[in-house]
């Protein structure tokens, strides 16, 4: 992906936070245009992002979010080993309260630690 939408040679992201995130029905079907952009790589016009993506993430999942089960499944999108679950009460909405939710902060506070 990286290399097709802006021609780098490595993802320019450190790690990955999705909040209520969906898509999953979407991401198989993804194809990128000239994914090597003629640097010498590979010229294929159209590619597939390679999963799972190579960053540490960290998933907000709503407990009552209606996209809830396409949230789970993005997780698996993700490097099994640096993924990481946050399941909050709400639905798909991010509230203030969040702000106050000591578990979230520290499981915010865990991710950022392992990085």
């Amino acid at each position: 992906v990286w290399r097709g939408i802006g021609g780098l040679t490595a993802c320019p992201f450190r790690f990955a936070i999705l909040a209520n995130a969906g898509g999953t029905s979407v991401v198989n079907r993804i194809s990128i245009a000239q994914c090597g952009r003629g640097k010498g790589e590979d010229t294929t016009p159209l590619c597939k992002p390679q999963l799972p993506a190579g960053v540490p993430s960290l998933h907000l999942i709503g407990k009552r979010d209606w996209h809830r089960s396409s949230s789970q499944q993005l997780v698996s999108a993700f490097e099994p080993a640096t993924a990481r679950t946050y399941t909050h009460a709400h639905g798909h909405e991010i509230p203030m309260a969040l702000l106050r939710d000591r578990e979230l902060q520290s499981a915010l506070a865990a991710f950022f630690a392992e990085l």
